[in-house]
């Protein structure tokens, strides 16, 4: 966690807290599940602990008696405390995440399509990804009829930072 994952929310609150949780982990090793075992005492915090833990965290698989990859589970916490430093400017950076939102609404076949600048960190690299678990959809695609419809969701996210002319910028700091 970084400062800048701190959730808005939280700090217009001034929330902060120890949120406790616990995963399940694949035979693959992905994160398939979380729960907040003791609260923060905020929801938004719990909320994005669990968010943050899914979408970030790689495990390698337990393994059964014979060696065989299999389900497991890691308890950790996340004490979040509010920045006392801002956060560093937004680098520039673009990313292109996509999933599969079948006839019921889960988020399967997801994929990192296109990494660019600050989006290459913490390991995130072009192809599968066994994380779907941060899709923020529950409910299927319906066609004209109401017929629940396979559809294919592309997230686009672009950070541009762009230098400003000498005046402008010298125009912008007398302002404040």
């Amino acid at each position: 966690m970084t400062p800048s994952d701190y959730p808005p929310e939280a700090l217009r609150t001034d929330s902060v807290g120890l949120s406790r949780f616990t995963v399940t982990i694949s035979p693959d090793g992905a994160v398939t599940s979380c729960s907040i075992r003791e609260s923060s005492g905020s929801d938004v915090l719990d909320r994005k602990t669990c968010e943050l833990v899914i979408l970030r965290a790689r495990f390698r698989p337990a393994t059964n008696a014979v060696g065989k990859p299999t389900v497991g589970s890691w308890s950790s916490s996340v004490r979040w405390q509010i920045p006392k430093v801002p956060a560093k400017p937004p680098a520039a950076g673009f990313s292109v995440f996509s999933a599969l939102i079948g006839t019921d609404g889960a988020a399967t076949d997801c994929q990192f399509e296109q990494l660019e600048g600050a989006a290459i960190q913490g390991g995130v690299k072009v192809g599968p990804s066994p994380n779907c678990n941060f899709m923020p959809i529950q409910s299927p695609y319906l066609d004209a009829q109401g017929r629940p419809v396979a559809k294919r969701v592309r997230y686009t996210r672009r950070i541009e930072v762009f230098d400003v002319p000498a005046q402008q910028a010298k125009d912008v700091s007398q302002a404040n």
